[in-house]
């Protein structure tokens, strides 16, 4: 399944690293993303970014440019706790599966 960056969803460079930035993506084109730090309550200024796609299809961009050790910015690494009506969705959705079985 690829993952697609999708305009007002938040993502995460990775959790349990020093230091991790999010970004919501603010807009989006078939080959470019803005995005927009929203890390540790701030909201920092918009980018705009190349979307590239890893070999399982899902796409990432580099949001702080190309260097060593360079944070990626993964459409799989959405950010669920900014959502809570997303997470009530899959919560309604895990428990009629369960109920199912």
């Amino acid at each position: 399944m690829s993952h697609k960056f999708t305009p007002g969803q938040t993502y995460t460079t990775g959790e349990g690293r020093k230091y991790v930035w999010r970004f919501e993506v603010v807009r989006r084109t078939s080959q470019f993303v803005t995005i927009a730090d929203v890390s540790h309550d701030r909201r920092g200024g918009e980018i705009r970014k190349g979307i590239s796609v890893d070999n399982d299809g899902n796409e990432y961009v580099l949001p702080l440019g190309r260097y060593s050790m360079a944070p990626t910015l993964n459409a799989e690494d959405i950010v669920l706790d900014d959502r809570p009506d997303m997470i009530a969705q899959f919560l309604g959705e895990l428990e009629q599966f369960l109920a199912a079985q």
